[in-house]
């Protein structure tokens, strides 16, 4: 890549170059350009994978600007790409979704822990051993044994110690983040103690716990905060999970009665029964349906079917014919 060399650097697009600029380790800052090309292919997984990277670098994004007050004293360019790479690895391990549509999951954060803001050091070499984190309820505690100064020659004149801890809650859905830091507790490089602190994590969000250390020295009685990148640092020690409320399943209301039983009793439908020795003109087939005959006063008698007796009607005086089926 070409480097610039002019008095007055660039950064941007300029007709078909880029101008662009880069931070080394040292946090110095180098001016190159490129040519700009003159078409982008991209297949469908380059658009998926950027998709993705564009997750992780907005997240990533979200914890550098509310740490900013932490880190501005140690901040370089590596950090922005240090960061986003531990935030892809945590987008990428979600197999819940499809490539492109990947979301940063509560049960992957744990893959930030150990990560450090400060690329010169770390807690470990500072301190010389590792906090002890316990968790209860929505409570966090972060123990640390007896701690020892470090003898690397970047401690020398060094003589105070300042250790907090720091919780951040993170709502990678909202782009939201909520801060709480302990006090800052201050040791004497002659003293050697532990310390404990305790964090509240009840705010129903990720929340990462990290501990900070600056290096002091004593000048006239004056405590001055060094500023050499070597004798800070701050690491992300853990990582709590939200933790979820337990719904209570509701009990059934026991019925201390019979009532469930007569309910289910079968409905009987009563269907009253018909006089026996009547049947009914309208019960016979169609060609067996014989018109009554009117006589004048006389009532008329019903007509006999095959296999039914007709009753015979008496009337004074009257002798009552009895017609059969076929009878003209």
């Amino acid at each position: 890549m070409a480097r610039q060399k002019g008095i007055l650097p660039l950064s941007g697009k300029l007709g078909d170059k880029i101008y662009y600029f880069r931070r080394d380790k040292n946090g110095k800052v180098n001016y190159f350009v490129r040519q700009a090309p003159d078409e982008v292919k991209q297949t469908v997984a380059t658009k998926r994978a950027a998709s993705d990277f564009g997750t992780a670098s907005r997240c990533a994004k979200v914890m550098r600007h509310a740490l900013k007050e932490y880190t501005q004293s140690y901040d370089s360019g590596a950090l922005i790409n240090s960061l986003n790479k531990v935030m892809g690895a945590v987008v990428r391990a979600d197999n819940s979704h499809q490539p492109g549509n990947r979301r940063i999951l509560a049960q992957h954060m744990h893959l930030l822990e150990g990560f450090s803001f400060n690329h010169a050091t770390n807690i470990e070499r500072l301190l010389g051993a590792m906090p002890v984190i316990a968790r209860e309820d929505n409570c966090v505690t972060v123990s640390l044994p007896e701690i020892i100064f470090s003898r690397r020659r970047a401690f020398n004149g060094i003589t105070h110690l300042s250790i907090r801890a720091i919780a951040l809650s993170v709502d990678f859905t909202r782009h939201r983040c909520q801060q709480m830091a302990s006090e800052a507790v201050i040791i004497p490089r002659d003293e050697r103690r532990g310390l404990s602190f305790t964090l509240n994590t009840g705010s129903g969000d990720i929340t990462c716990i990290l501990l900070q250390v600056q290096a002091y020295y004593e000048v006239n009685g004056a405590l001055h905060l060094s500023r050499n990148s070597e004798c800070t640092a701050l690491d992300i020690v853990s990582v709590a999970l939200p933790v979820r409320p337990v719904k209570k399943k509701k009990r059934e209301k026991k019925l201390y009665n019979n009532l469930s039983a007569f309910w289910s009793i079968p409905v009987v439908q009563i269907v009253p029964q018909r006089r026996r020795g009547h049947l009914a003109i309208a019960d016979l087939p169609p060609g067996l349906r014989t018109p009554r005959i009117a006589v004048p006063g006389v009532e008329t008698p019903r007509i006999a079917a095959p296999g039914v007796e007709t009753p015979r009607i008496a009337v004074p005086g009257v002798e009552t014919p009895r017609y059969k089926q076929g009878d003209s």
